[in-house]
Order: structure tokens, then sequence, then C-alpha cells
């Protein structure tokens, strides 16, 4: 938690001939990054009273500075989650950030952050999801990571060190479960790296299969977003009982859709029961409609058309209208990915009688991702590469093990998913 004051003179460069911080616990880490804002995530010891933040253009050497207040309102001992939000930056500029926390300067802190281009680019981003299993024998994968040398990273859900054996979780234990998973040094590591953005599991959400019943929803929700920050700007607004992990991203020509599978998900037992909520499929068919993407990802920790015990497809009715309202959208280029499977598999929907109101114009690919540490001892992650001409560009879905071997390859053009 922060208190924001803008500063617009100059905080002394000589601060970095001194000594490295030692109050910086975990991070710093990037969230998304649009025209004009970002987050910067960091966790820090318990005495830090303020951090400071040079933002620099590179292009002009111009520069301006924030100062935080660092607060404590949960009273935490040994730790606290800070977000500082950078606003008023400018579009297709690159600006380096450097860092200080009571005026000594944070070790790697100086980070360089690129906001939204007007050119077409190609766009590479990382994506995986359930790291329970972590540990010294399993976590030199995101050394791997780290040397793919992409944009960004998409956590797709159970993405703490925890296994809470089907008992429920308190506000605190989650919290503990965040922190020992950040201090983990190769994990730290690469949170620093690159760019991050997150939607939640059952791990997260603190209840094995929780749904929109879980009495501890609002909490744990709470503390989702103390180490996951996001978007700054979010798509809509919320009010208490209309939120969630939900959110909608725009990387150069292609768009990326959250979902989140714990917020409004109901009992299989209701009458007519949903995995995603009406609010929710309401705001997503909305904002996909005919948006004129190259390629829409809409990214869920639940399957939807592959056949598990929390797929999509379970859920008949909301299904059929999930997929019917893509249909009718008018939206070219969706690719669904979604994770909870041990190895990349990819499902290709076309017309099928028995599923009424879903006879698209082109194929729907389903990409079902694995896991990158969880206890069946296969570690994989996936990179997304967006490629090529106006037009013509190429999605490659490549998924790699924990040495960076590739064991799946696909490649979709954009014209094949076009009516």
């Amino acid at each position: 938690m922060i208190k924001k004051i803008f500063l617009f003179f100059s905080f002394s460069i000589f601060l970095f001939g001194q000594k490295q911080n030692d109050k910086v616990l975990a991070g710093p880490m990037v969230s998304y990054t649009d025209g004009y804002s970002t987050q910067i995530w960091m966790l820090l010891d318990p005495d830090a009273k303020l951090v400071n933040v040079e933002v620099k253009n590179y292009d002009n050497d111009k520069f301006r500075n924030y100062e935080f207040e660092v607060k404590n309102p949960h009273n935490f001992k040994d730790f606290i989650p800070v977000t500082l939000p950078i606003e008023s930056l400018i579009p297709n500029t690159e600006f380096t950030l450097n860092l200080f926390v009571d005026s000594v300067p944070v070790n790697n802190g100086q980070v360089d952050i690129f906001t939204k281009r007007p050119h077409l680019d190609d766009t590479h981003f990382l994506i995986g999801g359930d790291i329970t299993n972590i540990n010294d024998q399993t976590d030199n994968i995101f050394s791997s990571m780290i040397s793919k040398n992409s944009d960004f990273m998409v956590w797709i859900g159970d993405n703490i060190n925890s296994d809470i054996s089907g008992e429920e979780i308190t506000f605190d234990d989650l919290v503990d479960k965040y922190v020992a998973t950040r201090m983990n040094p190769q994990i730290n590591k690469f949170i620093k790296s690159i760019p991050h953005i997150a939607t939640w599991d059952d791990l997260d959400y603190g209840l094995i299969n929780g749904g929109t019943n879980w009495g501890l929803k609002d909490s744990v929700f709470y503390a989702f977003d103390m180490f996951w920050p996001n978007a700054l700007n979010k798509t809509y607004n919320y009010t208490f009982w209309d939120y969630g992990t939900y959110q909608k991203y725009s990387y150069n020509d292609i768009e990326v859709f959250l979902l989140d599978n714990r917020m409004f998900r109901e009992d299989l037992n209701d009458p007519t029961p949903s995995l995603f909520g009406d609010t929710q499929i309401e705001r997503l068919f909305k904002e996909i409609n005919n948006n004129g993407a190259a390629f829409t990802f809409i990214v869920s920790p639940s399957p939807f058309l592959f056949e598990t015990e929390e797929s999509l497809i379970n859920y008949k009715d909301h299904f059929e209208h999930f997929m019917y309202r893509l249909k009718v959208s008018g939206t070219e280029g969706v690719i669904l990915l979604s994770g909870n499977g041990n190895e990349t598999k990819v499902k290709k929907h076309h017309i099928d009688p028995e599923w009424s109101g879903t006879d698209y114009w082109y194929p729907i690919y389903e990409l079902n991702l694995g896991s990158i540490a969880n206890s069946n001892n296969s570690q994989n992650y996936s990179r997304i590469r967006i490629e090529g001409e106006l037009h013509k560009r190429v999605c490659s879905i490549e998924t790699f093990d924990s040495t960076g071997n590739i064991v799946f390859r696909k490649r979709i053009h954009e014209d094949e998913l076009k009516f």
C-alpha cells in the first residue's frame, strides 16, 4: 500500500554510487503497460518508508520523479507488498525507470518500459501456470523462460507454490504463500525480467474447486490484487458485487482476454449452472465484438472444449451460449487458451450438429497447456509468437520442456481464422 506524491525535480543520480538496497525482498516487477501508464510491484521490508521512481524519457533525456510513502494497513510484520502506479507517460516511447527505497538504489532497479506503439511489430509472449511443486530440482525452468526474450508473461492460474490439499485457507495463509513464492530466487529473477499479467485458479482462490459461494472470495481477491496489480486502468468499473480477475489487454495487433473461472462459478447441480457468470460474458462480448485484431486470445484456467472435470463443456447451456455469442460477435482470429493440462494439446472445433448454434464460419482452435511445475514431474511452458506482414500474420505456438527444448509446435495463419 502506498501514498503517492508527484515530484517534478531531479532525484540525485549520485545515489547509484551508494550501497545496494537490502529493503527490497522481491521484485521489482512490471505489470501491463499501455500508452500512458504502468505499475511496478515490489515486496519491501517493513522498515521501508519511502520509494522514489525516476522516470527518464530515453529519447530526450527528460525525466520526472515520483515519490511514494510506504503504508502498511494490514500491519504485516515481515514484509509489505506495494504497487507503484506510474502515470502521465507518452505513447510510442521508451522510458528508463530507476528505483530507490529510502534514498538507496534498488538492486537491479533500472527498468526499461515501452509504451503502446502505433506501428505493427512482432509480439512474443510466454504463457503457463501451475507452480504448485516448485523446489530445488524444478525451479531451473525459469532460467529457460528468461532466455526466450519475450515481451511479457501470462500466468494462467495456480501461480503460487501451494498445495492446500482440499482444505480451506485463510487470508493470512494465502498471503504467506504468495510471499514465499515471490521470494524464491529463481522466480524472483524471472518476474524482474519481463512484464506480467495474471488470472487465478483454485489454489490462488484458496479453495479446491471453489466458486461463487466461497465465503472468503472478497479477501482472497484482495490478496491476489496485492501481488498481481495487472492493469492500472481497469476495463470496467468495479462495484461491491461485481469484480474479479477478468481483464482485457491490447498489444500491437492482438488482444488478450483473461477470464475469471472462480469468482462467478456455480455448482453443476444448480438448475442452469454458469462457469464465468452472465456479467463477465456480457463484458467479454461487448469488448470483443468485431475488434479488428489479427488474433484474439481468450484465456481461461479451465478448458473450453476439452472434457475435464471443470471444463466449460460441462456447463451445457452456458457453453452453448458462449459459443453462439462468439459466432455472432463477428470477431475473426479467435484462439482459445486454457490450463489444467499436463502437456500441450490442440483441439480444432468445426461444425458439430450436437451443439446448437455453434456453426462457425471458420474453425476455432483451443490449445490446452501444461504446467510449469506440478506434482506429475512434467514441466513445460509455452511461447506464442505473432509475426509477419500486415494481413498475413502467423501465430506460432511452441511448448518447451524445462531445459528449453521444443516438445510441441503449431502454426496458425491469420487467413485460416476468417469468415
